[in-house]
């Protein structure tokens, strides 16, 4: 009976693993580079169940599989420190937005292997439901990140527009003659660009709201949850335009040192609007927000042509 349900872990184990190698092989949304690096992960959780199985199976034989080396704990070890930097690589790239939902994946995986080590009774069933947790949530960061800039997608803003349910500051963002850039340097010069300014727009707002490209040189910021009320106060006026004069500055600061290295990077005109939920439905208030914020871009736009 023991030997049974060895084996029916185990089994349950690899087809897991087996199921998410052949899910990351016929995955869109991951680049090659990342696929061999899930691969490698499933691979190494397929092996320890084999390991598993095998000291098991050799123990209840009064056999050592290795002497006073645990085989399994070295592992589950390196697989966890794998697994926990490839999801502080990932965070850092969807700007930190589920950090809560990888603490609990990190501490089910942690806490239930300590207690089977402690326990003696290791199960690499255990890994295998973790990494899945692993790997399917790392699909859906990549499906909301915009492959080019790194940012947040079209896809990802529209969700958080639909669930915005507290008072904050929504930024549009455009390139100012951008379409020059691709008529007269090509394509991957203006793809260079676009790289360029993804980067820019995320350290600029990263710490105060999450960074998104909407389109093809338009990109959206919307503060995260109580910073609007941080800025006012640090502005020291209750003045919503006095934050919006600060946030266009402070990307304007940064658009400035990049042009002393990068002759070709473009002017950024900022726009923004206010949303206050609750006077109206959702939808009808954040499209009376984009729409302000849009015009208020346009503006910034006449105004650096001029």
């Amino acid at each position: 009976m023991i030997y049974y349900s060895i084996i029916t872990y185990t089994y349950i184990s690899a087809f897991i693993q087996l199921f998410l190698i052949t899910y990351i092989i016929n995955s869109n949304d991951l680049e090659r580079k990342e696929k061999r690096k899930l691969i490698g992960i499933s691979a190494l959780v397929i092996l320890g169940t084999i390991f598993e199985l095998l000291d098991k199976i050799l123990n209840g034989m009064h056999i050592n599989l290795i002497e006073d080396f645990n085989v399994i704990e070295l592992i589950i070890a390196l697989l966890v420190i794998v697994m926990f930097a490839r999801m502080l690589k990932i965070e850092d790239v969807h700007q930190g937005r589920n950090k809560s939902i990888l603490i609990e994946m990190l501490f089910f995986i942690v806490s239930v292997i300590i207690i089977q080590l402690v326990g003696n009774t290791t199960e690499f069933l255990t890994i295998s439901v973790g990494n899945l947790m692993f790997v399917l949530y790392y699909g859906t960061l990549k499906h909301e990140t915009d492959c080019l800039t790194g940012l947040l997608n079209r896809a990802s803003y529209e969700a958080e527009l639909k669930k915005l349910d507290y008072e904050t500051i929504i930024l549009i963002l455009d390139l100012n003659d951008f379409k020059k850039i691709n008529d007269n340097y090509g394509h991957q010069a203006g793809d260079i660009i676009l790289q360029k300014i993804g980067k820019v727009i995320k350290r600029t707002y990263q710490r105060v709201g999450n960074c998104y490209r909407i389109g093809g040189d338009e990109f959206a910021v919307i503060l995260k949850r109580g910073e609007k009320l941080k800025l006012i106060r640090e502005c020291e006026n209750y003045d919503d335009s006095k934050v919006l004069e600060r946030l266009k500055s402070m990307l304007q600061a940064e658009v400035n040192e990049e042009h002393k290295s990068e002759p070709l990077f473009p002017n950024v005109a900022v726009g923004g609007a206010t949303y206050i939920p609750g006077r109206k439905s959702v939808t009808e208030a954040v499209k009376e927000a984009i729409k302000t914020a849009d015009e208020d871009m346009y503006n910034e736009k006449t105004k650096m042509k001029q």
